[in-house]
């Protein structure tokens, strides 16, 4: 799952297409990541409620002030919206999840695993869904 605001041009593009793709990377120091792709949709209010709380309380006012990729006047605009809401909010479990923000969850019918190996001679194996199971191939670095 991932979250955001359901008005970013992220967002947009979902509607468009939902499909989407995740990569976890353990660089450092393993050396290896994981991409994750497939088919997305929301998630209910209910996840994205549990999910919000979780958030520190800087990170709920600043999703609550801002309107993730609209055009901003300042950065002193952008404060300030942040510094109302601490004001109208001041015991910071209280901010509200805005009804524009929420998650997203990514049903994987792709899953690549890839290792990092000498000579740029890494190893990159594919799950691949298959009806009630998966495929698994190797793919060439």
């Amino acid at each position: 799952m991932f979250f955001t605001d359901y008005e970013s041009d992220k967002a947009a593009d979902l509607e468009v297409n939902p499909r989407a793709a995740a990569v976890l990377n353990w660089l450092v120091p393993a050396h290896r990541q994981v991409r994750a792709s497939g088919p997305v949709e929301r998630v209910s209010d209910q996840e994205s409620d549990r999910y919000w709380l979780t958030r520190p309380p800087g990170s709920r006012r600043s999703a609550a002030a801002s309107h993730q990729s609209r055009v901003i006047e300042s950065r002193a605009w952008l404060e300030d919206r942040v510094a109302e809401i601490a004001r109208r909010y001041p015991d910071d479990g209280d901010v509200p999840r805005p009804a524009r923000w929420g998650g997203y969850r990514i049903t994987p019918d792709r899953v690549e695993l890839w290792e990092q190996r000498a000579d740029r001679l890494h190893d990159r194996v594919r799950y691949r869904r298959d009806g009630d199971g998966w495929t698994i191939e190797r793919l060439s670095p």
